[in-house]
């Protein structure tokens, strides 16, 4: 348990939070980031730094900030606009910096809340607010030349080792960098898929995808690959993603998307509107669901 002093001190640095801290912060996240993924290549590619993208320096002051996992990113920017037209302050959503990121922008002082989409450790959420703001389907989901509705889970690990394909067939795979949440969720319910994507990374069989934001161009862009991605997402914005359902799978695959605040965020009134019945009946409708029995 912290001080009374450590706790001031926690406060006071979250309220001079300015452009500077922020400049400083973002010096140090570029050259970790650069540090942890320089060393993930596939074909000459590798992870883009993370960073807030330009929205520490351009974002007006008063605005609260929520950063962290890109996978949870459309559905808040669905809500924010939601928010704002009936009548609420304007939220600042920055760019994806994974989960990781949000919650060591948070630490900093930089942001108000952290967006994340994995589970958390008890030391992450000590002195911290935190409200659950949606259970998100993972699915396999595939782009527009994708012939097959359902695949077997045995197919599915012989494509993602890429030891063949399935009859006439001219599917391929997009991988996540490993730990992804949405990888991780599914490794969790298909046995042998762990190894599978093990042996895919160290192989380069495929692309990798280092963003949800990649995954959907990659899938949009060349039609008959398969990858991890967001329900809600795809129902949110409409995209042209078929879901192919995995023969063998006995439950819905889903990760958490929460958001950790610091203690003297600016967001409650935003909290407090994700969880009026109308808001949560708009993402029930996309998928999305506050608990999952």
């Amino acid at each position: 348990m912290g001080t009374a002093t450590d706790h001031l001190q926690d406060t006071m640095e979250f309220r001079r939070k300015g452009l500077l801290a922020a400049a400083l912060y973002l010096v140090t996240v570029l050259a970790v980031g650069g540090a942890m993924w320089g060393f993930i290549w596939n074909g000459g590619a590798r992870r883009p730094d993370m960073n807030l993208g330009d929205s520490a320096a351009t974002r007006p002051s008063e605005d609260p900030v929520i950063a962290g996992t890109g996978a949870a990113l459309p559905l808040l920017r669905h809500l924010v606009k939601g928010w704002r037209q009936r009548g609420g302050k304007n939220v600042h959503i920055a760019p994806s910096i994974g989960s990781g990121g949000g919650l060591a922008a948070l630490r900093d002082g930089v942001i108000d809340c952290a967006i994340v989409s994995r589970k958390l450790g008890a030391s992450e959420t000590v002195g911290r607010v935190v409200q659950r703001l949606a259970m998100a389907p993972v699915v396999l989901a595939g782009g527009r030349d994708v012939a097959v509705e359902e695949i077997t889970l045995r197919d599915l690990l012989r494509l993602v080792r890429h030891t063949g394909t399935l009859d006439s067939s001219a599917l391929g795979f997009v991988l996540r960098e490993p730990g992804d949440s949405a990888q991780e969720v599914l490794t969790q319910g298909l046995p042998g898929l762990a190894e599978a994507l093990s042996d895919a990374t160290a192989a380069k069989s495929w692309t990798i995808a280092f963003t949800d934001a990649d995954m959907e161009r990659i899938l949009l862009e060349q039609g008959n690959l398969l990858g991890v991605f967001d329900l809600g997402t795809i129902q949110l914005r409409s995209l042209p993603l078929k879901v192919v359902s995995i023969d063998g799978a006995t439950e819905a695959f889903y990760r958490p998307f929460t958001l950790i605040c610091h203690e003297q965020h600016r967001l409650s009134e935003f909290l407090e509107y994700i969880t009026t019945a109308a808001v949560q009946k708009t993402m029930r409708t996309s998928g999305y669901f506050l608990e999952v029995n």
